[in-house]
């Protein structure tokens, strides 16, 4: 049984809006219209609100969704009795690629780590979480995935209202920070007012069923574990079949022809605005280019070479940071499909990231 993890609320400011960039001020102001317009409440809810919308933030923290591990990973960070010294961000390949325990016993005085990765967690997320971070910490590591240009969206709303929803709040540094990459759309999404975030959570119950169903019918997946896991979140528990490997091979394949492995620019300013402020607060920034599939990147190589290069151009003279090029590392046994690792990928993963940390700074 899991049980729904306990929930700190960040406090605001005075006002919310001091040290905001001018178009997130602007933008701040009209929502607060928005909110006189609702009664003139701030986060704790309107007199006379519907009750079902007032519930909402403590139903949502209860309904299992694909979006549950975010709450999970909050909890444990606002959790002053763990102090972790070194935390991996990423997505799904992240989650199977990486096994804290082994990273843990490969280093020297074996430093507690943490696998704080989420499914789909863009960087824009990995930023929000990267705010919640004990002073404990004294590695990050981040990710910055080789994918076929395309028009991302950085942070989808329904991930915005979850971490509303488990009680997450940026401080006025993160908006700045994420305003000047991403612009106005972003800031938007952080800064929606509670009613509207109660009533969007409402998805929550629709998925619930969904997501049930999922679980009874994915024998290859491990959703609950992989939910709580802050080691080793690995979801898939057998290889999938050959033919159906090849069919999503050649599907990506056939992506890439048109759209270059790249981690876009925004995304490449993000992680070393990331570095930069890491190395101001006295800890260490590893960023990690995680494997890709042989019968893939054999079949780009120059492309995978010129998307890692700009990656390390960005990063070129950020302090106490470290480029992590993983995408070479793995056989094709080392895959459960085209883009996650096994088991026994996630250990030689582990082991050459903590080879690396212990050599390369």
């Amino acid at each position: 049984k899991v049980m729904a993890p306990q929930f700190a609320f960040r406090k605001h400011g005075e006002s919310g809006q001091e040290g905001l960039g001018a178009a997130h001020r602007q933008a701040a102001g009209e929502r607060g219209e928005e909110r006189r317009a609702d009664g003139g409440r701030g986060d704790a809810g309107d007199r006379g609100q519907d009750p079902a919308l007032a519930v909402m933030p403590l139903i949502f923290r209860i309904i299992p969704t694909d979006i549950s591990r975010v709450g999970v990973i909050l909890s444990v960070l606002r959790d002053s009795s763990k102090a972790p010294e070194i935390v991996a961000f990423g997505d799904s390949i992240v989650m199977s690629g990486i096994d804290a325990k082994r990273l843990r016993d490969e280093l020297p005085g074996r430093p507690l780590a943490w696998n704080l990765s989420s499914t789909g967690q863009s960087l824009v997320e990995t930023s929000l979480l990267a705010q919640e971070l004990p002073a404990s910490v004294k590695t990050i590591i981040y990710t910055t995935s080789l994918r076929p240009i395309a028009k991302e969206t950085p942070l989808h709303r329904q991930k915005s209202n979850a971490y509303y929803l488990y009680g997450f709040r940026p401080t006025e540094e993160t908006l700045d920070t994420l305003g000047e990459v991403y612009g106005e759309g972003v800031l938007a999404l952080l800064s929606r007012s509670h009613l509207a975030q109660a009533f969007e959570g409402r998805w929550a119950v629709r998925q619930l069923l969904d997501t049930s169903l999922r679980i009874l019918l994915r024998s290859d997946l491990s959703l609950a574990g992989a939910e709580v896991d802050l080691f080793h979140p690995q979801r898939y528990t057998e290889p999938i079949q050959t033919n159906v490997l090849l069919r999503y091979i050649d599907a990506l394949l056939a992506q890439l022809e048109d759209a270059p492995p790249r981690v876009l620019a925004r995304d490449r300013k993000l992680v070393r605005r990331l570095a930069e402020q890491a190395a101001s607060e006295g800890r260490r920034t590893v960023v990690l280019v995680p494997p890709v599939h042989p019968m893939v990147r054999t079949h780009f190589p120059e492309a995978y070479a010129q998307g890692i290069a700009e990656v390390a151009r960005a990063l070129s003279g950020a302090p106490s940071t470290l480029l992590v090029d993983a995408s070479a590392l793995l056989a094709p046994e080392h895959f459960v499909d085209v883009l996650h690792p096994t088991n026994s990928g996630a250990a030689r993963l582990s082991a050459f990231v903590a080879e690396r940390i212990r050599t390369g700074f």
